[in-house]
């Protein structure tokens, strides 16, 4: 291996010693390679195994974009169910609708800030500090902090602050008709 790795560095024993004396760093990955990949990167200049690190960035792009999209339609399913109650529930569902639209929207003009490990820490922070008095009258705020508190997880809260007009975004929700 030595003498694939003055090949490839085009030094000399003596200079390979002194590298690896002094701790160089392309040493150290050298000899992480195998016997195998030292002539492959001898003979052509590359490596495949480092040639296409996309494709595991690939994966992971289209891994974390179906987990997205699935927690899109159930987010959706979710409000849904809570806010399209019976037509009793029509003007306090409309008030907890405008409440959490307007918070969301206001929140995702900032996307970049939001990960999923703090977007529900944030989204009830902002809604607990929201000047609501209609909200408040009617207890859909508190009924709201409650609701996202026990029922939407931190991936749910990360989607809807980013994705909030795909979540939102559906038949009837605060008048909208079906785009259908």
């Amino acid at each position: 291996m030595i003498e694939l790795i003055c090949k490839i560095l085009h030094i000399g024993k003596t200079t390979y010693y002194k590298y690896l004396k002094e701790d160089y760093p392309i040493i150290k990955f050298l000899h992480s390679l195998s016997k195998e990949e030292l002539e492959e990167l001898l003979i052509t200049g590359q490596l495949k195994k480092l040639e296409n690190p996309n494709n595991s960035l690939n994966k992971i792009n289209d891994i974390s974009e179906v987990l997205i999209d699935d927690t899109i339609f159930k987010l959706r399913d979710k409000l849904q169910h809570k806010t399209d109650g019976s037509l009793l529930n029509l003007v306090s569902g409309f008030i907890s609708k405008g409440l959490l639209t307007r918070v969301v929207k206001e929140l995702s003009s900032n996307k970049k800030l939001y990960t999923i490990t703090n977007s529900k820490d944030f989204l009830i922070d902002r809604i607990k500090n929201e000047d609501e008095k209609i909200s408040e009258k009617f207890g859909k705020k508190k009924e709201l902090l409650n609701y996202i508190e026990y029922n939407l997880s931190k991936l749910e809260c990360f989607v809807l602050i980013n994705y909030y007009e795909e979540v939102m975004n559906y038949p009837n929700y605060l008048g909208k008709k079906p785009k259908f």
